[in-house]
Parts: C-alpha cells; sequence; structure tokens
C-alpha cells in the first residue's frame, strides 16, 4: 500500500486498530463464553431444567468510535435473564428467587456455591484473570493480524 499523505496514513491506521479491536473483543467474549461454559457443566440441578438464560445473557457490542480510539463491550446483561418462572419437574411453575442481578453476580463472583457446588468457576472473575494476565500479547496479536506492525 502506498500512502501519500499524513491524513492517508491516520485513516489507514484508524481502519486497522479497528480491525484490532474487533479481534480484541471476540478473543474477550470467546474466553469468558469459555468459563461459562465450563460453569454449566461442573453442576447438573436435579430438581429442574436449565433455560440457559446465564449462557445467553453474554453480549458483545459493535465497535465504534470513542474519545479519540475504538471501544467495543463484552459483558453480562442480567436483563436477559428472567426467572419468575421455571422449568421443574416438566412443567413451568412461578417461584421466589433472588433478583436476576443478584444471581449474576453470585455466579460472576462465584461468593456462593452452585446447586451445592462449592468452590466453582467464577464466570466474570476467573476470565478478568485470564485476560489481564495475557493482555498485552493478546492486544500485540490482534494488532499484527490486522496489519499494524508490530515490534
Amino acid at each position: 500500500m502506498v500512502v501519500r499523505n499524513s491524513d492517508e496514513l491516520q485513516y489507514e491506521l484508524n481502519r486497522r486498530v479497528a480491525i484490532a479491536t474487533e479481534s480484541m473483543r471476540d478473543k474477550v467474549y470467546e474466553i469468558v463464553d469459555a468459563y461459562i461454559k465450563k460453569f454449566y457443566v461442573e453442576w447438573t440441578p436435579s430438581m429442574y431444567q436449565r433455560m440457559h438464560q446465564l449462557i445467553n445473557s453474554l453480549i458483545k457490542t459493535e465497535v465504534r468510535a470513542y474519545n479519540g480510539g475504538y471501544e467495543a463491550r463484552v459483558y453480562l446483561d442480567f436483563t436477559k435473564m428472567n426467572h419468575d418462572i421455571a422449568f421443574i419437574n416438566g412443567r413451568f411453575v412461578r417461584h421466589k428467587h433472588w433478583p436476576e442481578e443478584t444471581i449474576g453476580e453470585v455466579a460472576a463472583s462465584g461468593s456462593l456455591s452452585h446447586g451445592g457446588y462449592k468452590h466453582g468457576t467464577k464466570i466474570w472473575v476467573d476470565p478478568m484473570r485470564e485476560i489481564e494476565k495475557n493482555q498485552t500479547q493478546m492486544l500485540r496479536n490482534a494488532l499484527i493480524k490486522a496489519g499494524v506492525p508490530i515490534m
């Protein structure tokens, strides 16, 4: 590619950084999703059927320009969960429960047991530790993949 002036250089660099941001978003999503799936297989409920609301609450946004750079978000959207109705013994029933945000926070932090299974996967704390540990290499890989020359 031939760059004829600083505006073209800035445009091309921005385009590639946006691609790298999307790649980082996808990697973060992939890591958190793997921990949620691990959480799901650690314990199998015997009194109710899972409706997979927690696993379906993991959201990733589109990349957008933000403050002179780019951003994309990966988060748990607890509003996607509804525990007013549960599937128990083959039928839907109403039941009292914690608010969805509390359920999500407990799962994210691992602060209480999961169906009696103690010391299980913390679906937010554990992946964030992994990401923080590897963030420099992840970013470097994303930038190189997007065509930004990095030493």
